[in-house]
């Protein structure tokens, strides 16, 4: 399995992704309004692939600029959830399974605005169980509104049954302005009597109420939901979509650590080596400022500003510089950078605390801590022993040891917040002026042989002035 994290171009990522399928798409994406991916889509269909859409049939797709019936008209399958389904369209699933091998899945909704958000999706790849995985859950969407292919669909016993309950302490209650509201929920569900046994239940209660019949009314709401109390204990199928998207957002987060890791390595690499290279040459410019700002303050006010200024910047790099030097850092050739990079990312999912659970928190936060530390360092040593002391699998999932529904809704909102707040501190990561640096570099050799003669120069300068101004 491969998982790679992409927070910038994500149109352009997803692009080369759908073009790189040759059997099925299967997207189950709440907000789908970009036209570009969509005529992918459509292309994709002529080529013989068998592609499927679900999306939410709400203001948002509706005011957009797609023919969503193109996909149906040229033999692809759209599906579309709105206020006529049986139950309130509650879909926000952002998620794609290319080939059954690759899953794309994050935070990004398929829009022409999300381009411009700070979002992200993790494509997880050679994953033919994780995407079995989510194939599933595009079927059990498709079944929870539509039902299964063929068939009638079922009803939610338990959530009817709540809502006859309601309508029947209302009744007792005599509040007949709810009662009324109540009943025009039930209504959109049975519009006429069918061949389904509960939807004739359902329609009996429902005359009866309306013929203010209300005492035979309530007994046959009580018979309903005693008939069908058994049937209301059911393995909830909201249970595994949640499940699935909290091994989802596991993936994304862990992705996108990965890439803020590689980042802060670079700032962190970039920083020894500046130090080590230039750090001397640094300290002895800023030094000779402070002495000239200092003596031209003496005879000039204007100059103190100068002088506090270039003081500051002084003594800011020179205890910066100091610590620096405590910083170990180790040389790898290009084989062992690669190595320490598959290995730390393979050790990083399994102690990463926000993935961990509960009970292993603490533990796996400071295994956590010492793993990425030692990645900063290009320490491949101890990568290797942390790695091999997590083989045992001392961190279970948070996905696999919670069992009940609450907690697991807890714990995806909670990895929700911190998937955006990861994001956040990428985008300003990537909006550092010392990152853009590095960008721009094409060799780190030539950089600092450049900056080298510069600060030269500079010094020698400095030096210049000075000697003038004890002249003087």
């Amino acid at each position: 399995m491969k998982t790679q994290a992409h927070f910038e171009n994500i149109q352009e990522v997803i692009k080369v992704e759908i073009n790189k399928a040759k059997k099925s798409l299967y997207i189950a994406i709440a907000w789908f309004t970009d036209d570009e991916l969509f005529d992918l889509l459509v292309k994709k269909v002529d080529e013989g692939l068998n592609v499927e859409l679900i999306i939410l049939d709400d203001d948002i797709n509706s005011s957009a600029r797609i023919n969503y019936n193109e996909l149906n008209i040229k033999k692809g399958k759209l599906w579309q959830i709105g206020n006529y389904s049986r139950r309130k369209p509650l879909m926000h699933n952002k998620f794609c399974v290319i080939d059954e091998k690759t899953v794309i899945n994050g935070s990004y909704n398929w829009t022409r605005k999300a381009q411009t958000n700070h979002e992200s999706i993790t494509v997880i790849s050679e994953a033919p169980e994780i995407a079995l995985d989510f194939y599933d859950e595009f079927k059990n969407i498709k079944e929870k509104y539509f039902g299964k292919e063929g068939e009638k669909p079922a009803i939610d016993i338990s959530k009817l049954s709540i809502r006859l309950e309601t309508l029947k302490n209302l009744i007792i209650l005599e509040d007949i302005d709810d009662v009324n509201f109540q009943l025009k929920k039930l209504k959109k569900l049975v519009k006429h009597p069918s061949a389904i046994e509960e939807i004739n239940d359902i329609f009996l209660i429902i005359e009866l109420v309306e013929k203010k019949r209300f005492a035979e009314a309530v007994t046959e709401i009580s018979t309903f939901t005693n008939k069908y109390k058994q049937l209301a204990i059911y393995i909830d199928s909201e249970l595994f979509a949640i499940k699935l998207e909290i091994k989802g957002l596991e993936l994304n987060i862990s992705s996108l650590e990965d890439e803020k890791t590689e980042i802060e390595k670079l700032l962190y690499e970039f920083e020894i080596r500046y130090n080590k290279i230039l750090g001397k040459l640094v300290l002895k410019l800023l030094k000779l400022k402070r002495d000239f700002y200092k003596k031209e303050a003496k005879t000039n006010p204007n100059r103190v500003k100068d002088y506090n200024e270039a003081k500051e910047d002084y003594e800011q790099f020179q205890g910066n510089f100091k610590a620096s030097k405590d910083k170990a850092s180790f040389d790898l050739d290009d084989d062992e950078k690669k190595d320490i990079k598959e290995k730390y990312r393979k050790a990083s999912k399994m102690c990463h605390p926000d993935i961990v659970a509960e009970e292993y928190k603490g533990q796996a936060e400071k295994v956590f801590v010492d793993l990425k530390n030692a990645y900063e360092r290009n320490d491949l040593k101890t990568v290797n022993q942390i790695l091999k002391d997590l083989g045992n699998g001392i961190f279970r999932s948070s996905s696999k040891t919670i069992s009940q529904k609450e907690k697991f809704i807890v714990l995806q909102k909670d990895l929700v917040r911190k998937r955006d707040k990861i994001e956040i501190e990428l985008y300003d990561l990537k909006k550092d002026n010392t990152y853009k640096t590095l960008l721009s570099i094409d060799d780190w050799a030539d950089y600092f042989k450049q900056m080298k003669e510069k600060l030269t120069k500079e010094i020698e300068n400095y030096e210049h002035k000075i000697a003038s101004s004890t002249a003087k």
